[in-house]
């Protein structure tokens, strides 16, 4: 068996060898055949040590991102560019200004968005059309998003047709893409 093993490594070797020749030869460098990580901490993996991968995460909230964008412009809204400008300055009958009301909001969605954790308190948007509701979620989506979170995001009306068709369509394949929804 030693002979054996011993021809084997020779011939291993002179194959080796006569790669890199033909590589060489051809324009190639001598690695052109090894396998290129794009993490070289995981080696494209995606755990460490059975922990995951910061590569992998970002991944992960890459793909969460994509699927937000679906729904809401997050990549333009962000708290920055909420425009407060837009409230009137002056006080209204009950003494209080609109763009100080807005400014309260801003940075109250701000701080929530920042410090989320899991099982933190929901926020629920009332008021008019054109107060900056679905913008302000807009922008929390994408700061929680950012931080690794899966986000449920819908509006009002989306969220109960989802209801009503998982409700009232049930069996059919709309009514079950529905109920997943829901879910």
């Amino acid at each position: 068996p030693r002979e054996k093993v011993a021809r084997l490594k020779e011939q291993s070797l002179a194959l080796q060898a006569e790669k890199r020749k033909l590589l060489r030869e051809n324009g190639f460098g001598e690695d052109a055949l090894s396998i290129k990580y794009t993490c070289p901490a995981c080696n494209d993996s995606g755990f460490v040590n059975d922990r995951m991968c910061n590569c992998h995460r970002e991944l992960l909230k890459e793909i969460e991102r994509d699927n937000l964008r679906r729904f809401a412009p997050i990549d333009d809204c962000t708290f920055d560019n909420f425009n407060i400008e837009y409230y009137p300055a002056a006080a209204m009958e009950n003494g209080v200004s609109p763009r100080e009301k807005a400014q309260k909001i801003l940075e109250s969605c701000r701080r929530y968005a920042q410090g989320f954790i899991p099982h933190s308190a929901s926020i629920l948007f009332m008021g008019g059309t054109g107060l900056g509701k679905t913008y302000l979620s807009a922008c929390i989506a994408r700061v929680v998003a950012g931080a690794g979170y899966a986000v449920a995001y819908e509006t009002a009306a989306s969220a109960f047709d989802a209801f009503e068709c998982a409700k009232f369509q049930r069996g059919s394949a709309d009514g079950e893409t529905a109920a997943q929804r829901v879910e």
